[in-house]
């Protein structure tokens, strides 16, 4: 891995630690105060849902951002057309 990837990762970071501790939030609630009990997901109405919907909506969307994260920071391994290496 180059260190342009890795800067590119970390620069990325907070949107997967944000997501991340989302799904951990949504996991501990629905295991402390049982499936029924309301957790935050951010919408225009109600804004709240069924800690077992929220659990499932957080660690999809922590899952598509590490790959997206991922993908995109393979392209930090390319050079640009005409750029100089170094």
């Amino acid at each position: 891995m180059t260190r342009r990837r890795l800067l590119w990762l970390a620069a990325m970071s907070p949107f997967v630690l944000a997501s991340g501790v989302a799904a951990v939030y949504a996991l501990v609630v629905l295991l402390t105060q049982g499936p029924d009990a309301e957790v935050w997901v951010p919408s225009r109405g109600d804004a709240s849902a069924a800690s077992w919907i929220a659990l499932i909506m957080y660690s999809v969307l922590t899952a598509l951002t590490v790959s997206m994260v991922w993908s995109l920071s393979a392209g930090a391994d390319r050079a640009r057309p005409g750029a100089s290496a170094g």
